[in-house]
Order: C-alpha cells, then structure tokens, then sequence
C-alpha cells in the first residue's frame, strides 16, 4: 500500500525489505533520500535500529517511522527514538504525499544552506590567502628594505629564514611552528634601517661608538614590529631583539641567557652567524663552510643553545648556502598559509 501511494505521487526509485539485517547493505548500495521504519514489526528491535540510524547521521537519509493509529505513544516513543517524522497507519493517502513532501523540501532548503554556507565558507579562506599573501610581501618588502644596502640583497634573509625553519623543524617542533619561525626570521635585522651606511658597510674595525649604533639595530628592530596582533609579527619582533643574545648571558642587548632567550631567536642566532660567516662582507671575505661549522660547534653552550647547534650539525649546510628568492621561499608556504595566524 505504500508503494502503491509514493508511485501515484510520482516517487518512483522504491525498494523494501522485512529483514533488519539488509537495512545496512541497502542503505549503502540504494542511499536512500527517504527511509520508512516499522519499529514494531521488522525482525529485531526496530527502536535499537532507529537509534542506531540516528546516532550514524545519515546526513542525506531521512527517517520516517510508521506507528500505528491506535497505539497510544508509539509515534513519540519513534520521535525520541531518532525518527525525523512519523506516518500513521493504516495509512491515508493525502497524509503520506504530505509527509513526504514537507520532510523532502526541508531538506532541499538544509543542503541548499549547507552548500552556500560551504560556499562562503570557500570565499572566506580565499580571502584569507589573499589576505596572507598580501602580508607575507610586505614581510618580503620591509625585509628588502634592511637589507637594501648589502650587495648580497634578498639572499641573506631568505637563507636565514629557511635555515631557521630546518633547525626548528630538526628539534622536533610543529611544522606550523617551524613555518611561523621561518617567515618571521627574515626580519631579524629589520633595525638595520635605522643604521648609517658609514657604520654599516664601514670596510673596517667599528669604533665604540659606531658598535653602540650598530648594536642598536636590535632595539630599533623590536620597536618597529612590536604592539602587533599578528602572530608572526609577535614572533618576529623577538628575534629582532634577541638574535644577538648569548646562551651564556654575553650577548646583547640586554645580557639574557638561556631560555631567557626566546626559542626562536636562539635558533635565528645559529642561522646568522652561519650565513654571516660563509657570506662575503664589505669588511671581511666569506669564510670556508667547514670552518664556520667548527666555529660554531665551539661555541656551543657559550654562544649558541647546545640544543640549536647540535640540530644544525645534523643539517646539510652546502644546502643552507644554495640559492633562494622571494617567490621560492613563500611559495613553500602555500600548503598551509591558511593555518597560519599573520
């Protein structure tokens, strides 16, 4: 008789089984839009079977329990027992249409909200990329800008930047952690703009007073980022400052040691002074990767955090001296800009 009324109204894909232990298999090879339940005359206990299709979440089958006229309570017991609705039999003809009808088009209008809810929601992360894109360039640009002056220009931060994220990554920290000190390690000589060129590309020895300018690119640099929301900007405003900080307490600007120093800093300190070293500069030629290495590993738990340069000893440093530009370095972080918070 059911049949025979959703054929008058034109549903036409119909299959049915008595037999409980079917309804799995049919529900996956059939995947019904619509699911009528007998609790009380199917083989097994018809309420356990409706509870178990509603704690499933069949997202696009909807269930309607049949409950008998004269039983009082039936079709509330079928309701609180998972049922989206209830068709009372025997059955009437125009109620069952109507049922079916309502239940469908409520359902219509749920997917069509779900779909431009994923719609905007698509639109919302697009925007987010562009969002984060537009702020990784100005990260790209105001790094530009501290390093405007040094013939070597764009190749020293980016290679800070990517040794920074390596280390962190070999310490065994969040991928997402190691991106976030990768991209905020390119401005970790930001200050440097506010340095004169006779002190900065000066050929020889500082004086004290010219070191004094020097090491005041650190606060300089911290000044510029800090008072940032963005969590990249936090970050980056700490290894602007501390990057010159020595584990043992003799760095500087302000003598922190140890874990006084933030993770990130110690590790850009690693970094730096590895690309420094191996770098040609107006006051010195580029250094043997070989001997900056040992260096380095010498001043292990004097200059640098053991932990940091036992890490950079397992790194291919030929590697950390090859070539990378802009387009290389914040391409790599296209796989998950969006869950990063800049």
């Amino acid at each position: 008789m059911l049949q025979e009324i959703l054929w008058r109204y034109g549903y036409e894909h119909i299959k049915s089984s008595n037999d409980s232990e079917q309804l799995t298999d049919l529900c996956e090879s059939f995947s019904p839009d619509v699911l009528f339940l007998d609790p009380a005359s199917i083989k097994g206990d018809g309420y356990e079977i409706l509870r178990a299709l509603a704690a499933g979440g069949e997202a696009e089958t909807l269930v309607l329990a049949i409950a008998p006229r004269h039983q009082t309570g039936s079709g509330a017991k079928a309701l609180s027992n998972g049922a989206h609705d209830v068709v009372l039999s025997p059955f009437d003809e125009i109620e069952v249409a109507h049922r079916v009808e309502s239940i469908l088009k409520a359902r219509r209008t749920e997917l069509s909200v779900d779909e431009d809810r994923e719609q905007l929601e698509l639109r919302i992360i697009e925007r987010s990329r562009e969002s984060v894109a537009a702020n990784l360039e100005a990260v790209a640009r105001l790094a530009f800008a501290a390093e405007f002056r040094d013939e070597d220009i764009g190749e020293h931060i980016f290679r800070v930047g990517r040794s920074t994220g390596l280390l962190a990554e070999k310490i065994g920290l969040d991928p997402i952690l190691a991106r976030l000190f990768r991209t905020a390690a390119t401005l970790h000589d930001v200050g440097k703009i506010a340095v004169p060129d006779s002190v900065l590309l000066k050929p020889g020895k500082l004086d004290d007073d010219q070191w004094t300018t020097m090491r005041a690119h650190t606060t300089q640099g911290h000044r510029m980022l800090e008072g940032s929301k963005s969590q990249m900007m936090v970050c980056a405003a700490q290894i602007a400052l501390s990057h010159h900080e020595h584990w043992d307490g003799s760095g500087y600007p302000n003598g922190d040691a140890g874990e006084e120093i933030s993770q990130s800093a110690r590790l850009v300190s690693v970094a730096d002074v590895f690309d420094a070293l191996t770098s040609k500069r107006p006051y010195k030629k580029a250094w043997p990767i070989p001997d900056a290495v040992a260096l380095i590993t010498q001043k292990s738990g004097s200059q640098f955090d053991p932990e940091a340069v036992s890490a950079f000893l397992e790194l291919d440093h030929e590697l950390l001296k090859s070539p990378i530009n802009e387009e290389e370095f914040f391409g790599e972080l296209d796989t998950v800009s969006d869950r990063l918070d800049f």
